[in-house]
């Protein structure tokens, strides 16, 4: 086999090299740690579509070269990668993975904390170790776009073009504003601490249209790139961005009335939770938890900050956002999908009634997809959600028409993955019930 034609007659090849990847990037370009929340220790690598060379670091005369189908494990072994095709093994201290053009690779983690299916990338791949346990750093190079059109399809469950046109915006400028978010190694990393990115898995015709015809286009307030954060479901209105996080109230994340997010299947529901359960979660993060108070609540109803009752006597105030994740950490997504909920002790059970999903800041995905349902343009669903921001080009030239600058009174988060119900339909002026102030309660 051709892999195998610079190796022929060895068992193993013992090709110790040193070589690290290259500090230069396009400034069009993007990395992404790979199966940062897995923490590979092998990891299978596969060609798809032509042929993939692996070289060590910068170098450039390839040292094996994979052909469409053929596969190989990554691993480490005595403070190296380890390369193994078959009978034959390859040492080096860092590796390039390359696929030939229109080819892609196809990696998958066989061994980690969390194994993971296999999924193609195109762009480069850099191999390294890093930390204590020598864990493999895989960290894929890939052009901006190509990466906005991979965030939208594992991003937005819908195939609706103004709608996936509205995310590619957001998605690239939440790229761009947040790069080297984790230093000089790599951009972002391919989960909700980022934003999700599984490859070229699920990337449609209408999703490559949507990031063709937004190409380089992004959100600004005041000539600076907005926070474009997003989120699956109001529930019927958003959120200030500093009612669900310890931040500064940001001018463009206000929360706005919104009866199109109240379409889909998170319009309503219901969890329950044992008390001992809750209890004991909350007791594992902040120490011997007794009982919970909702202490505090926006005028859109939105759980603010819950009032953890300790057994000392003392209490201790966190943000509502803040409980809620720690519910999904310790139970699921299900068990409190938003922070607009009310809770009652019934018997030994915590009941949660709430709407929405997601922490409900900047845009909602149902309700984008409810707007473009409508004939919405994406500028008037980017318009809707975020206040006072223009569309513009990377390059700093705006792009035709430029975003209504005016603040807005009236109806024109993690992100939970999307199911494709379709949506009820809604009138066209749906009212929006005025959120009432509650009591406090707490067990």
């Amino acid at each position: 086999m051709g892999c195998y034609n610079r190796l022929t007659g060895l068992i193993v090849a013992l090709l110790i090299l040193t070589a690290a990847p290259s500090a230069a990037q396009s400034t069009m370009d993007v990395r992404v740690r790979l199966f940062d929340q897995a923490e590979p220790l092998v990891v299978s690598i596969a060609s798809q579509d032509g042929p993939i060379s692996l070289y060590a670091g910068d170098h450039e005369d390839e040292l094996v070269r994979l052909e469409e189908g053929e596969t190989s494990t990554l691993s480490r072994a005595s403070n190296q990668l380890y390369v193994r095709i078959g009978e034959y093994g390859i040492f080096a201290h860092a590796l390039r993975i390359e696929p030939s053009p229109g080819a892609r690779m196809v990696l998958a983690v066989e061994e980690g904390r969390t194994p993971t299916p296999a999924r193609s990338y195109s762009g480069l791949t850099y191999v390294s170790l890093e930390g204590a346990d020598q864990q493999l750093q895989l960290i894929n190079e890939i052009n901006l776009e190509d990466y906005v059109a991979a965030v939208v399809a594992a991003e937005y469950g819908f195939d609706d073009l103004e709608g996936a046109k509205a995310m590619a915006v957001i998605v690239r400028t939440y790229t761009m504003a947040t790069l080297n978010k984790y230093g000089s190694n790599y951009d972002h990393v391919d989960h909700t601490l980022s934003q999700v990115y599984h490859g070229t898995e699920g990337i449609t015709p209408t999703i490559r249209e949507a990031v063709r015809q937004t190409q380089g286009e992004v959100l600004r307030h005041d000539g600076e790139l907005i926070e474009a954060v997003y989120f699956a479901a109001s529930g019927g209105h958003t959120a200030d961005n500093e009612d669900v996080w310890s931040a500064d109230a940001l001018p463009y994340l206000r929360g706005i009335p919104d009866p199109y997010g109240k379409s889909g299947p998170q319009t309503a529901w219901t969890s329950r939770i044992l008390r001992a359960s809750l209890l004991a979660a909350l007791s594992e993060e902040f120490g011997n938890v007794t009982g919970f108070v909702v202490a505090e609540r926006g005028d859109d109803g939105r759980v603010i900050s819950v009032e953890l009752l300790k057994a000392s006597g003392r209490t201790q105030s966190i943000m509502g956002n803040e409980f809620r994740m720690l519910v999904v950490r310790h139970f699921d997504a299900a068990a409190l999908p938003s922070t607009l909920f009310t809770v009652q002790l019934v018997d030994d059970e915590y009941v949660f009634e709430g709407s929405g999903s997601g922490h409900g800041v900047g845009l909602s995905q149902w309700g984008a997809h409810e707007l473009a349902r409508r004939n919405s343009s994406y500028e008037d669903i980017l318009d809707f959600y975020y206040t006072d921001v223009q569309l513009e080009q990377l390059d700093d030239s705006p792009v035709a028409a430029k975003m209504p600058s005016e603040s807005r009174s009236e109806p024109g988060d993690p992100s939970f993955d999307l199911p494709s119900d379709p949506p009820t339909d809604l009138p066209a002026n749906q009212p929006v019930e005025p959120a009432r102030r509650t009591g406090r309660i707490g067990w």
